[in-house]
């Protein structure tokens, strides 16, 4: 299994207007994040050490070029990240670290991570399960909030908020630590569960759809909640199978809502 974080393409402006290469295109992704640090005032501390970590970055691409490997020249631009990450960090107070941290990764209304802290989260996952992913087994919950809009327009959005923070906890209180909460959208969360095969993560988003469905709402409010779930293993991309969970989910929806369904194993 190659667990691979989502790719979002970057096209930065180019004078010659050339076509960049995907490499080139993660290298001036890069270049971006250096400057965004620095203006943190979280990064370098002179202009040399600047152009030392591009030139580290671009000896770590050009090296694992050599390979011809997609996988190895991602995984050499995935450390490169973290080098930057790490320098940074240590050049923050840990008030400045924590305020950064939940701006960057984590979804202000409900406390779990946002989509970007998602795909964070996998790029640590898949560094620190390389050597014995073929022994784990990955799952992913695709979770979507059933007719969140029409309590946005009868009841108003604080009674729209509110019922996504009550999910929200409902996914904190029942799920492990090791397990992944992202929120993705204003109705969709995203769940990576770690060790669980795709028949005993069916199971989980059985019990959440329960729990979910007993809801009761605060006084005020007449809500009632319940969730969509497309459930898929995690074989090769992560893009691959949030797309397929996002089907299933999207079969759930229009089979009646509140229900599971499980992504398709091909034979």
């Amino acid at each position: 299994m190659v667990l691979r974080p989502s790719q979002e393409t970057h096209t930065p402006p180019n004078q010659d207007s050339e076509i960049l290469t995907p490499v080139e295109a993660e290298l001036e992704a890069l270049r971006s994040e250096v400057e965004a640090l620095r203006a943190h005032n979280a990064f370098l501390e002179n202009e040399n050490e600047e152009k030392d970590s591009i030139i580290a970055i671009q000896e770590v691409a050009l090296g694992n070029r050599e390979m011809n490997e997609d996988e190895e020249l991602r995984h050499g631009l995935t450390v490169a990240r973290a080098v930057l990450r790490y320098k940074a960090e240590k050049k923050v107070s840990d008030d400045e670290k924590e305020k950064l941290r939940q701006e960057a990764i984590e979804d202000p209304l409900t406390g779990v991570l946002n989509r970007r802290g998602f795909f964070y989260a996998v790029e640590v996952i898949d560094l620190e399960t390389r050597h014995d992913r073929r022994n784990q087994d990955l799952s992913l919950l695709h979770i979507d909030i059933d007719k969140l809009k029409d309590v946005n327009d009868s009841e108003g959005h604080a009674a729209g908020d509110n019922l996504i923070v009550q999910v929200a906890n409902t996914l904190k209180e029942r799920l492990r630590d090791d397990d992944v909460i992202a929120r993705f959208g204003g109705d969709e969360f995203i769940v990576l569960l770690q060790n669980v095969s795709q028949d005993d993560a069916m199971y989980i988003a059985e019990q959440l759809r329960k729990q979910v469905e007993a809801i009761i709402p605060p006084e005020g409010y007449s809500y009632n909640a319940s969730l969509s779930i497309g459930v898929g293993k995690v074989n090769n991309s992560i893009d691959e199978v949030i797309s397929a969970t996002d089907d299933a989910l999207f079969e759930a929806k229009r089979n009646g809502r509140n229900q599971v369904v499980a992504v398709e194993t091909k034979s």
